[in-house]
Parts: structure tokens; sequence; C-alpha cells
């Protein structure tokens, strides 16, 4: 990390060796976009599977990521041609010839914990698979940054109750988490509890595009409160979790625990002399970047989210309630980090937006402004 106290870099300093020497150049994978073996050595289903399996048309070209780029099977030992050859040494070597000195990658809950709880049993493959990956990685002078959810829910607590939108879901994750830092926390020393919470929630339960698919075009979802109750119970999920290291691990691992949160830079669209699209750049704050980062901070919603996402619609005429933090709730969560994960891709203009007219209430209309998207305007 750079100091930043320091005078900032100028252009023609920007050389490897102009960097401090602990600093850290790394790449980033998740288990569903790597791994592949969907079903293979006990794993159980994960929501990302089901959803690319039942939905092709939602996927580019109709793909799926049961394949991939095969990381799991490249773990196995290869015995074709007589001859024991461990591919995933390859992998790690690809990493050490482009000269990263770190790689994030994600533990797939179900191959892990196959039912998604630990009454329901351990699948000891999965266990191997990451030791073996994470004991390559320290062997070639690569530091493992570990996710511990990066949005591959297991299937079986969808099917059971409903995933994030239950509260139940808090002590299976605690659960789940608790093996990892059991089983791993010897050599992994930064952990991270979610990936981008945020976009989980915005593209899964407000406009289903990812999974599990729910929000404005499922039919049975409450796009008025869902986005707002996923989002309570993972937020809840990762303070558990930094506790949970906290009292059994810190100690005696010395670790630390963060999050990954996907932020944006947002500018007024009409300039600094709309007032209205200045006052929409905040709504925009509270609405993405606020959304998961005020709670670590406040133990909070932000202050136009509790505004506008609790007013009287046709289905709510007495108001919308957000779920609402406990005090032992907000005490877990204020300064539930030892460091923080950006996740930057762009920019966006921001322009205010109007309460909407006959349109369906929900997170989409809650949040009265409209952004550019990639660079381009697309209001």
């Amino acid at each position: 990390m750079l100091d930043f106290n320091h005078t900032p870099l100028l252009d023609d300093d920007l050389k490897r060796q102009n960097f401090p020497s602990n600093f850290l150049f790394g790449v980033a994978t998740s288990a569903y976009q790597v791994e592949g073996a969907w079903n293979a050595d006990g794993k159980g289903l994960s929501i990302c599977d089901c959803f690319a399996l039942r939905n092709p048309d939602k996927i580019s070209g109709g793909t799926n990521a049961c394949v991939t780029v095969d990381s799991y099977s490249r773990m196995k030992v290869n015995i074709s041609f007589c001859s024991f050859v461990n591919n995933y040494q390859e992998d790690v070597q690809l990493l050490k010839k482009m000269g990263v000195n770190s790689y994030r990658f994600s533990i797939s809950w179900p191959r892990i914990l196959p039912g998604g709880k630990v009454s329901m049993g351990k699948n000891q493959e999965g266990i191997n698979y990451y030791n073996k990956l994470i004991d390559e990685l320290l062997a070639n002078g690569i530091e493992p940054f570990v996710t511990l959810f990066h949005w591959d829910l297991p299937n079986a607590l969808e099917e059971e109750y409903m995933g994030f939108l239950s509260s139940k879901v808090v002590a299976d994750f605690v659960d789940y988490v608790d093996i990892c830092f059991w089983e791993f926390g010897d050599r992994v020393k930064n952990w991270l509890t979610l990936n981008e919470p945020h976009m989980f929630t915005y593209n899964g339960y407000v406009i289903g595009k990812f999974a599990p698919g729910r929000g404005e075009n499922c039919k049975d979802s409450d796009v008025e409160t869902e986005p707002y109750t996923v989002a309570y119970n993972l937020l809840n999920c990762h303070a558990a979790a930094y506790r949970k290291y906290e009292k059994d691990y810190k100690k005696s691992q010395k670790g630390k625990v963060g999050i990954t949160l996907d932020l944006n830079f947002c500018k007024p669209y009409g300039g600094p002399s709309n007032d209205e699209d200045v006052k929409a750049v905040q709504y925009a704050y509270d609405f993405g970047n606020g959304w998961f980062l005020e709670p670590l901070v406040k133990g909070k919603w932000p202050e136009n989210m509790q505004k506008f996402a609790t007013t009287p619609t046709a289905n709510y005429p007495k108001g919308r309630a957000l779920p609402e933090f406990s005090a032992d709730q907000r005490t877990k969560l204020i300064d539930s980090y030892d460091f923080l994960g950006i996740n930057y891709y762009t920019s966006s203009y921001i322009q205010y937006r109007a309460p909407s007219v006959g349109i369906a209430p929900g997170y989409s209309t809650d949040c009265h402004f409209n952004a550019s998207g990639n660079g381009k305007l697309s209001f």
C-alpha cells in the first residue's frame, strides 16, 4: 500500500523500483470464474451454478462456468501418459512470471460445505484443494488474499430459507468462515469477508441480472424491501465474521480482516452551479458508496437512504421500514475492518431525477438520480 503522506509519484516515476519495497502488486479471481469442476469431488451447487444453467438467456452466449479455465481440476494429479503433472504449479508459475507478489482468490462456500451448513458435513476434498493452492503460492513468494464470499452462496441455503433474505444466513456464514480461519489461517494473513456486496445486491435483487435473479422482473420479488433486507444481512454477516476472527484467531494467527467494496467517483452532470444535480451526487453516494460503507463507520444507513427508502407507497401506505440495526449489531459493525479493499471501475456523471410517477417503487426509484455508465451518458 502507498503512503499518501509522502509526495505523490510523477508519471515518470511510475516504475516498480520506485514503489516501496513492501508494496504488493497483484491480480484477482473468484472461485466461480476460474475453478470449474462445478459438481466434482463432493462440491455442492451454488446459486451461480443454478442461475447460469437455468437461465442461459441471461448469460452472454448462453454459456456457464461449469468448466471455465478449470483451475480446480488442474490442481488434481494428472496421471495420463503414466506421468504425474501438477498443472496447478504451472498456473502459479504464470503468476510468478507476471511479477506479482500477491494473489486474491475466493473460497467456494459450497466446495467447503456442500449443504451450506456444518451439520450437513464438511468436504475434505475442497479443503485439500485450497491447502495445496495456498502452499504453492507461498512457496513462490506470492501472498494469498482470500475472499470468503464472492457471490456463490450454497444453493441449499437459497432453497431452505431464501439465502440472504433471511437472517438465518448469518449463523451459517460464521460457521463457514470459522472452518476457513481454522484450516487456512496459519498461512493466510489477509482475509476479505465479502466482495462487492453492493454489486451482488443490486444485480441479484434489484435488476435480476446476477444470481439469484430476483428483482424488478421477478414476479414474486418485493422490490420495495428485498434489496435493503439483503444489504442488512450481508453487513451482519461481515461484522459477525470479523468479530469471530477478532475473538478466536487474531491473537494467535495475527492476520487482518477487511471487506472489498466497489466505489465510484461522481460529478454533477449540470456542473457545480446546478443545485439539483449537486444534491443528486449526495444521493448517489448514499445509495452507492455509502450503502455499505457508512454502516461500517457509523453503524447506520446513509441519511438519504433513510429518507427516501421509507416513503409510503401503494403497498406500504404507512411507509416502509429499513431494517434497523440493534445496539449490539451497531457495536459489531462499527470499525469492523482492519483494511478496506476498493474495486474502482469508472466515474459517473449524476443527474437529479424527480420521484417517478406511475412506475413501480423500489430501489431504482428510491434513489432519485440517473447516472452515466461506462464513460457514456445513459440517462
